[in-house]
């Protein structure tokens, strides 16, 4: 016999609107949209890692060291991410130089 792929069910994402991510991105939206976007993203990503949907967990590992590279700027009061929405910048000062900062 043939083996073909069975359509997936249809899947329900769940958001809990008072845990700490969720309403920290809802403020960070005004403040720092792209970086909300990113952190979206990875919440998504999160929840298909999570149902056994993603089927290749690396292509969110540049967002993810985007994500932990401004968590360690932020600790220094640098962070902001980039208009690409992956690529994180320096803050004002070190944009004033000409110098932008990659992973």
């Amino acid at each position: 016999g043939t083996t073909e792929a069975l359509p997936l069910a249809a899947q329900r994402l769940e958001v809990n609107p008072a845990h700490p991510v969720v309403v920290g991105m809802f403020g960070m939206r005004e403040t720092d949209p792209k970086l909300a976007e990113v952190c979206l993203s990875q919440v998504f990503d999160n929840a298909l890692v999570a149902a056994g949907l993603l089927d290749d967990g690396r292509s969110m590992l540049p967002r993810l060291n985007d994500l932990l590279l401004c968590v360690v700027k932020g600790a220094q009061g640098k962070a902001k991410v980039a208009e690409s929405g992956t690529k994180l910048e320096a803050d004002a000062e070190e944009k004033a130089e000409g110098g932008e900062k990659e992973l």
